[in-house]
């Protein structure tokens, strides 16, 4: 499952993440047991990809709720998983008043 949540990508860039985010799944979280849950959810393909535009902590706290609210509605033989994907927030936030 995937979700583009307030894009701001072409289909190119975004398929490049979300392929890059499934092999750090699949190689690191799977491949190296870092999470005994993962492989299951994967494998049954319950795991949503939600890749947001999200720039500001405030967006990404917004989309990250909206993603909680959705996994507590769903079938968890459905949805049980969701990886926000927030490429553009981390580049952008600042700690303490300095760029991240």
């Amino acid at each position: 499952m995937t979700a583009v949540l307030n894009a701001d990508t072409d289909a190119a860039d975004t398929e490049e993440i979300l392929s890059a985010t499934r092999r750090w799944l699949e190689r690191a979280v799977i491949g190296l047991n870092l999470c005994p849950f993962a492989k299951s959810v994967f494998v049954k393909k319950q795991v949503r990809y939600a890749l947001t535009a999200a720039s500001s902590a405030d967006e990404l706290l917004a989309e990250l709720e909206h993603e909680l609210n959705l996994l507590a509605a769903s079938d968890p033989a459905e949805l049980d998983t969701t990886l926000l994907i927030h490429p553009q927030a981390i580049r952008r936030m600042k700690i303490g008043g300095q760029p991240v």
